[in-house]
Order: structure tokens, then C-alpha cells, then sequence
């Protein structure tokens, strides 16, 4: 009976003292609606990256981010390189060629976004679009060499 008193002692001040620590420590993030992501952000990744184009042309699209391939065979893959600051670079591939490339540049590593590719073929040609939702959203479209 002893050892089951002290035992649960030791759980309720375990609990006690991380839930202190958790809430000194992340409570802050509640404050702000835009910043409630910063504690999601430390378990899971909420980032989500859609691409929209012609069943057939799925599995010739490739996505890098940043170099690392997040989108190949018509399937997304994670982890993606969401810790990252500063520039981020994306580029659309179909094929092998390349024909786009974007930069986002973040400036937190807990904001999440959803990433938006359109890819269309017209008169023979591939072009490619992207769209960003979420906080610092703003993008730019890089020039690319045509004979890459």
C-alpha cells in the first residue's frame, strides 16, 4: 500500500512539473491565433503539397524542394525540409526537364503552407503554376534556361 502511495506521488509530481515546465515554456504561443501552429509544428508536420494535373502526366512530374525530391511517380513524399529558413527553392519537372522554378522565403520554421501545383500541357508545351497559402505566402517564379 506504501509503495503504491509513493508511486503515485512520483507520477503526480512528474506530471506536475513538465506540465509547469510545457506551459512556461510554450505558453506563449497561444496568445497570437497565427502563432497556435508554433507548438503543433514541434510534433507534426503540417505542411500539405497538392499537385493538379492530367492523370497521365502524373507519373513524368517531379517536385524538388530545396534539392530533395517531395513529389515523384504521382505521390507526395515526406518528410519534407520544413526547418529550413530563408530561401526556399521549388522546381517542377516533367520528364527529367525543368519547367519552373519558385522561391518562398520563410522567416519561421512554424508557420505551415499549403503548396498548390498546377501542371497543364497546351499545344505540346508543359507549363506550370504554383500557388502558396499560409503565412509569409509571398513567392517568386525564377528564371530558367530554356535548354536545360
Amino acid at each position: 500500500m506504501k509503495k503504491r502511495r509513493i508511486f503515485g506521488l512520483i507520477i503526480f509530481l512528474t506530471v506536475t512539473v513538465l506540465s509547469v515546465f510545457f506551459v512556461s515554456t510554450y505558453g506563449y504561443l497561444f496568445r497570437d491565433e497565427e502563432e497556435k501552429g508554433h507548438l503543433a509544428s514541434i510534433f507534426f508536420d503540417l505542411n500539405n503539397l497538392n499537385v493538379h494535373a492530367e492523370s497521365e502526366m502524373l507519373p513524368e512530374i517531379t517536385i524538388l524542394w530545396n534539392d530533395r525530391v517531395v513529389f515523384e511517380n504521382g505521390r507526395t513524399k515526406k518528410p519534407f525540409p520544413r526547418y529550413e529558413y530563408g530561401e526556399n527553392i521549388f522546381e517542377v519537372r516533367h520528364g527529367g526537364k525543368l519547367v519552373k522554378q519558385y522561391s518562398q522565403y520563410k522567416f519561421n520554421n512554424w508557420a505551415f503552407f499549403d503548396y498548390d501545383f498546377f501542371i497543364t500541357k497546351e499545344n505540346g508545351k508543359i507549363t506550370a503554376r504554383m500557388e502558396i497559402s499560409g503565412k509569409d505566402a509571398e513567392f517568386k517564379e525564377n528564371p530558367i534556361n530554356e535548354d536545360e
